[in-house]
């Protein structure tokens, strides 16, 4: 299904339509209208913490957006959408999450500086609290990624990739290495790999950053240095439906 915008963005593009309905080349200055930041503040808000929208993400159940820490935080405890109280996802809440870009450009459309100070502050950021001994460098981290217990591939190896990255660039980072060591015409296609922590799925919309703040990794391992890098493993999806097909079978 087609993510439409958001409840949010569609009520800041009406706020903002400032031409009439005359063909381009035809307006004057007159056909424009300002629009005070006070007079749409609310709707630039996000209704968790009360501060702009940063890195907005919406909810398909509903179209309200949120900041993305903010979310996946709420998500931790609810799988209630905390404006309007419908559910989320059954399962798993990040599968009705998606990256909002349109809110994102409006937001700093209308808020000058705003992603210039949110990216410094994310690049000099360090958790006080953090008790484990892994590579957390300011904008970059390592991920382990080894093949799934069902998976034909033999790929080991660790990938470092931008916090701001997400599971999606780090599917194609991982199809570059498993494709240079395949034949040239059997490629690994990335929407075709699953990325599991455990036995949980971890969508695209998650960054790498979000894996190192929600503790999204379930296990970790010693590399380099004696540093610790949170692991995943890898399949190809068909393998997997493959193999979890087999297994309903041996159940029945």
């Amino acid at each position: 299904m087609e993510h439409l915008p958001s409840w949010t963005s569609q009520a800041l593009l009406q706020s903002l339509s400032g031409l009439d309905s005359r063909p381009k080349g035809e307006q004057s200055e007159e056909d424009y209208r300002s629009v005070k930041i006070g007079d749409i503040s609310a709707a630039l808000a996000c209704p968790l913490c009360q501060g702009y929208i940063i890195d907005a993400i919406s909810l398909d159940s509903c179209g309200h957006a949120f900041c993305r820490g903010c979310i996946l935080r709420h998500a931790q405890d609810s799988k209630l959408c905390p404006v309007c109280d419908i559910t989320m996802h059954h399962t798993d809440p990040t599968k009705a999450m998606k990256h909002d870009q349109l809110l994102c450009d409006l937001i700093y459309l209308m808020v000058p500086k705003l992603m210039q100070k949110e990216t410094e502050l994310r690049s000099t950021w360090v958790d006080p609290n953090s008790n484990l001994e892994m590579v957390k460098l300011r904008s970059m981290s390592s991920i382990v990624l080894l093949p799934h217990e069902y998976s034909t591939l033999k790929y080991e190896g660790i990938l470092k990739l931008e916090n701001s990255a997400n599971i999606g660039h780090l599917k194609t980072a991982l199809a570059v290495q498993l494709n240079n060591r395949r034949p040239v015409n059997d490629p690994v296609d990335p929407l075709d790999i699953t990325i599991f922590s455990g036995e949980l799925e971890i969508e695209n919309i998650l960054t790498i950053g979000d894996i190192f703040d929600y503790n999204l990794s379930w296990d970790f391992e010693e590399r380099e240095e004696g540093r610790q890098y949170p692991v995943f493993n890898y399949i190809l999806r068909h393998e997997f439906e493959s193999a979890k097909t087999e297994l309903d079978d041996e159940l029945e």
